[in-house]
């Protein structure tokens, strides 16, 4: 099966630069893929930390209450519920595996990815 977003050819243009498709890249390439993003988003060490924080301000928690790792646990959580009304949706599949991987490099406080 032809992936349709870039026609099997894996890569895909975006903002005038060539990026790995996100509908057919492997699972092997999570690591690829978090670092591509924290590009746009920060270093996910920071960004977790940085979602953590707004959390704890949304739900009126004090500050240090919510982990990065939490945040990273939380983000899986959404994936699964989305998973369960299309279990076939690969980008989900994606997804659940590098908030993980990022999840467990935060919480064995491991060297940052990016």
């Amino acid at each position: 099966m032809i992936c349709e977003r870039c026609n099997g050819n894996h890569y895909v243009v975006e903002e005038g630069e060539h990026k790995p498709c996100p509908a057919c890249v492997d699972f092997d390439d999570i690591d690829a893929i978090i670092m591509d993003r924290a590009q746009y988003y920060g270093p996910p060490e920071e960004n977790f930390e940085r979602m953590a924080r707004g959390y704890e301000v949304i739900l009126g928690l004090k500050r240090g209450s919510i982990t990065g790792v939490q945040v990273a646990l939380m983000h899986d959580w959404d994936k699964t519920c989305r998973l369960v009304n299309d279990e076939t949706h690969k980008d989900s599949w994606k997804d659940k595996v590098g908030y993980t991987r990022i999840g467990e490099r935060l919480a064995l406080k491991a060297r940052p990815l990016s």
